[in-house]
């Protein structure tokens, strides 16, 4: 059950400033009378921007927008009934660490994504051992999950062995960056790739790639080739927003090129509603994603400028408001299956391993010596 909270009106000219899908439900008014009322959910089922939003209003309506509508926004505190109890299991990055367990299968294999609406879940997928490897690396940080880390890494090595040895292996990716990206992010989880990882970074189309580039440098520190950190740095002139490049930085105890990855980093994180505190860089539908929210808080963490902090405490407020937890996820969630995860972003009910996981350290990363 919802019932409406704070209604108000909005100017339509300052509707997409205005109106937070997965937040806000809206209603179309005309002559005091109600046209057209959706649910805040209604953004989630469609997976709806602002934009969107504003046409599902009109369509419900049953005609097109006129000059004298009226157009609302309100908020709804709900009332969800399940089958089951989710008392006291936690909250946090215990609770999103606790999800990510649970993907694991008894033979190792991770699951590798999940709908929060109905649970069904997805075996494999585009990077999927990259992104597996990032949830076993959460998993590792947060701890009391050894055992289940230990076997989902040797199947993830057995995995990687098989793809590099040119068998067909489900969710293996086939262009030179992405496979070097992959053993990156794998050797940062534990995995043991040193010599296939120091081989792919002499690859040269990993230099035209500064993304994964940078999480090879990150992954190999000192031992980078020189050439492949220059490209990194290069690449800041053409895409200053690299917060991969600004962890290797870190990592290396590179000051400068730190310094310069900062402010780009810092500015994506929004300061006023819409999503205040959330990173939307490159998506088109401007609705932030939580996994790069969770990267840039994992990026600025080292930083001691007052802006910096400022960001990552509201970068941090906007992962957990987005949590799927009682006390914030909407109806269509179903908490018996999806308790603790993080979903693609507020609009999008997909629960990936990975960005639960960058969720997971973002949350964690004053625990790990920054």
């Amino acid at each position: 059950m919802s019932f409406l909270l704070a209604p108000r009106r909005v100017d339509l000219n300052l509707w997409t400033y205005t109106f937070e899908p997965g937040t806000h439900g809206g209603a179309l008014v005309n002559g005091g009378r109600l046209a057209a009322a959706l649910l805040p959910e209604t953004a989630i089922a469609s997976m709806a921007d602002a934009a969107r939003f504003r046409e599902l209003l009109s369509e419900k309506a049953g005609r097109p927008a006129r000059a004298e509508d009226e157009l609302w926004i309100f908020e709804t505190d709900r009332v969800v009934a399940t089958q089951e109890a989710s008392e006291g299991r936690g909250s946090g990055a215990a609770a999103a660490a606790a999800w990510l367990a649970g993907m694991v299968r008894a033979d190792g294999s991770v699951v590798f994504s999940a709908d929060a609406r109905t649970g069904a879940g997805r075996l494999t997928g585009d990077l999927h051992h990259a992104r597996v490897a990032t949830a076993l690396r959460a998993l590792g940080r947060q701890g009391d999950f050894g055992e289940c880390v230990a076997i989902a890494r040797r199947r993830l090595a057995a995995d990687m062995r098989a793809a590099l040895a040119g068998r067909d292996v489900a969710g293996w990716p086939k262009e030179r960056d992405r496979i070097a990206g992959t053993l990156a992010l794998a050797s940062l989880a534990g995995a043991r790739v040193d010599a296939a990882l120091e081989e792919a970074a002499s690859w040269p189309e990993l230099e035209s790639s500064p993304w994964h580039a940078a999480q090879v440098v990150l992954a190999l520190g000192e031992r980078a080739p020189p050439s492949l950190w220059a490209s990194c740095v290069r690449a800041l002139g053409k895409r200053p927003w690299a917060p991969w490049t600004a962890l290797a930085a870190h990592g290396r105890g590179e000051a400068e090129v730190y310094a310069r990855c900062l402010p780009p980093l810092v500015a994506s994180v929004r300061a006023e509603a819409p999503y205040e505190g959330g990173v939307s860089e490159g998506a088109s539908s401007g609705v932030p994603e939580i996994a790069l929210t969770a990267i840039v808080v994992e990026a600025l963490v080292g930083a001691r400028s007052l802006a910096a902090r400022v960001a990552v405490r509201r970068a941090r407020a906007f992962l957990v408001r987005w949590q799927c937890l009682p006390a914030c996820a909407p109806g269509l969630i179903d908490l018996r299956t999806a308790y603790g995860a993080f979903p693609a972003s507020p609009v999008h009910p997909l629960l990936r391993v990975d960005v639960t996981a960058h969720a997971c350290m973002a949350l964690n990363s004053h625990r790990v010596g920054w």
